[in-house]
């Protein structure tokens, strides 16, 4: 795949330049959704959206863009599977006024659109067409083109993409490894109110996981006996996390190393606390220090002493 990436010869980290672009986000102006994306969107980059029908994909982008627009950012949402007519009307209802629509499956014009916006969304991938291409050779000619095109133009580019039965990508994955960012929706289950959650599996330029969940089905004698492994992990890579009370998960919060909720409003609670920024940090420094400080490493164990009488 060409995506315009040129060699280079090795030099340190702290000699490379870093361009400006990465600095100049675009906000929405909603904190959740900027933080998500790693303090607003990258100009130029390229982002994937995929859901099962009915998830809210199109109400997401269409919110989305209007906000951006707020914000005095050009937006504009590319079509090949609803009429202008019926994104109006899905506009109205949403109380979205100020984002440009058009019907378009063309690859080549969709990337000439580019040049005078800042965001535009296309939907979806896989309508997308170019003279008699077909499957894969299609493919890769639209995703290099609109990744090419989007770091060219600073236009970032939101490609809503099918999901196949299984819930994966609809096509192969080129498209997902291609692209700076990949965003999912999916239902909360026994949530209120049709909850959605919307994760980012793959963030090139912010986080990907700001708080670790480990929901375990309780009271189940195995799950009673899992280590705490999964919380170890998350502290030891600085992420707060909470957890339901299982033995070895209740040891180590009462350590200070994440949280325990029992209840659906005490997971709402944590989770809700640990949505602000300042928190989660404090939580993961403090985490991450108490783990080392624990750790049987930092103890000064003799792990080779042990290991050579395991040998002998």
């Amino acid at each position: 795949m060409n995506i315009k990436v040129g060699s280079t010869k090795f030099q340190s980290v702290n000699e490379v330049v870093i361009p400006d672009i990465y600095y100049r986000r675009m906000k929405c102006g909603n904190e959740k959704i900027d933080a998500a994306f790693g303090n607003g969107i990258l100009p130029g980059s390229s982002i994937t959206l995929t859901a099962r029908a009915g998830m809210g994909k199109t109400t997401f982008v269409l919110q989305l863009l209007e906000l951006l627009n707020t914000q005095g950012h050009k937006v504009g949402y590319c079509s090949s599977e609803e009429s202008i007519a019926q994104l109006a009307m899905t506009c109205k209802r949403l109380q979205v006024k100020n984002i440009q629509v058009c019907n378009e499956s063309d690859v080549d014009t969709i990337s000439k659109y580019m040049e005078d916006l800042d965001v535009i969304v296309v939907d979806s991938f896989q309508g997308l067409v170019k003279g008699n291409k077909r499957g894969r050779e299609l493919e890769k000619y639209c995703i290099e083109q609109l990744v090419v095109r989007a770091k060219e133009t600073e236009c970032a580019v939101i490609l809503i993409c099918h999901n196949t039965k299984a819930g994966g990508i609809k096509g192969s994955s080129l498209i997902i490894h291609a692209v700076d960012v990949n965003i999912s929706i999916n239902l909360i289950k026994d949530a209120d109110m049709n909850a959605r959650c919307i994760r980012f599996d793959k963030n090139r330029f912010g986080p990907a996981t700001d708080i670790g969940v480990v929901p375990l089905n309780l009271p189940l004698d195995f799950n009673e006996a899992k280590s705490a492994l999964k919380g170890l992990e998350y502290a030891a890579a600085g992420i707060p996390f909470v957890a339901s009370p299982s033995g070895e998960y209740k040891r180590l919060a009462s350590m200070g190393i994440g949280r325990i909720a029992s209840t659906p409003d005490e997971w709402v609670t944590h989770l809700t606390e640990l949505l602000d920024p300042e928190v989660r940090q404090a939580e993961a420094t403090k985490a991450r220090e108490l783990l080392v400080h624990h750790s049987a490493f930092r103890r000064g164990f003799d792990w080779l002493g042990a290991l050579s009488l395991l040998t002998t």
